[in-house]
């Protein structure tokens, strides 16, 4: 059995890179939810995120809801979080997950350029950087 892709990185003190894979599913949202419960045991701030969801499949209900639980949860972790899901149906699933959640500064995005302008504000230029490289890699 293949296992869900989930990268999830600390790339500096305040920002942190995530890709969820073509193959996420239930035991990804598990992986994930580990993931992120071992990311906020060391964390003394909130976080900004960079999360490319490009290769994301449309997502089964109890998937999307898990995803908004774990959203939810980590909201007081969160600065910030541009979510990138290139274009599509996934936009709007990805979009009302986001608008569940609740969180102001989370953000649904189409295209990497508009992504890294919403995090300027709280990254500095070496992070947008590292955002960028990020974003431009293909996973595929």
């Amino acid at each position: 059995m293949k296992r869900p892709h989930v990268y999830l990185r600390r790339a500096t003190s305040s920002l942190v890179l995530l890709r969820l894979g073509p193959d996420f599913d239930e035991e990804g949202l598990v992986e994930l939810e580990h993931r992120l419960a071992e990311l906020r045991a060391h964390a003394t701030e909130p976080v900004v995120f960079v999360s490319d969801l490009r290769f994301l499949p449309i997502l089964k209900p109890a998937v999307s809801d898990g995803l908004v639980s774990i959203l939810r949860r980590d909201n007081a972790a969160v600065e910030r979080a541009a979510i990138f899901v290139g274009s599509g149906t996934l936009t709007l699933q990805m979009t009302r997950i986001v608008r569940e959640a609740n969180h102001p500064g989370r953000a649904v995005f189409s295209n990497g350029p508009a992504s890294l302008d919403f995090l300027r504000r709280s990254l500095n230029e070496s992070e947008i950087r590292i955002a960028e490289s990020f974003l431009a890699e293909s996973t595929r």
